[in-house]
């Protein structure tokens, strides 16, 4: 590996380091002390049928990806969830992430290139609606987690895409980074 090559993967590492620093409180495999938690039995309370892409918990909502739709569940019961609202996508969910009033979904087509990130604004739960999506080099985008103004997308064809977010309606790409395998 090459010095360039090196470079970028240390600033991929840091990226994600901070991304990951910036999640609330501990991560679920941490205590407070940093010692490994117990396992912890679950049991289902309820359930809402479909085939599930990815999941956002935020108050009493989650937003839950179904194919090309976003739909917006009230959670505050977990016994009982239900569909508030939804949004059709023109592409594929890969992830979401709400970070304020807006969703942030990676577009996973299945093919290289042509993907996407779709902006929903999510202020009204009952009717979300797409307000912004920007173009990225790279497909495949599996997941996508938000930090201050920018995106950050996980894809099957290249690594890691970053992407400005400051202005929802219109996402730019700013960087990618090539993971290597």
């Amino acid at each position: 590996m090459d010095k360039t090559r090196r470079y970028l993967a240390k600033i991929g590492l840091l990226l994600l380091a901070l991304a990951l620093a910036a999640l609330p409180g501990p991560l679920p495999t941490e205590a407070a002390s940093g010692a490994a938690t117990q396992a912890v039995q679950l049991d289902l309370v309820g359930h809402l049928g479909g085939k599930n892409g990815a999941v956002f918990v935020q108050g009493g909502y989650a937003y839950a990806t179904f194919g090309r739709e976003l739909a917006v569940l009230d959670v505050s019961d977990p016994a009982r969830p239900a569909r508030v609202g939804s949004a059709l996508l023109p592409g594929y969910a890969g992830g979401v992430y709400v970070a304020g009033q807006h969703a942030y979904l990676s577009d996973y087509q299945g093919g290289f290139g042509d993907d996407s990130l779709f902006v929903v604004d999510v202020s009204n739960p009952a009717h979300p609606v797409e307000v912004g999506r920007g173009q990225t080099t790279f497909g495949n985008n599996r997941a996508v987690h938000v930090v201050a103004d920018y995106a950050y997308l996980v894809n099957d064809d290249i690594g890691l895409t970053i992407l400005d977010v400051s202005d929802p309606a219109q996402p730019a790409e700013v960087s990618w980074y090539e993971s290597p395998g």
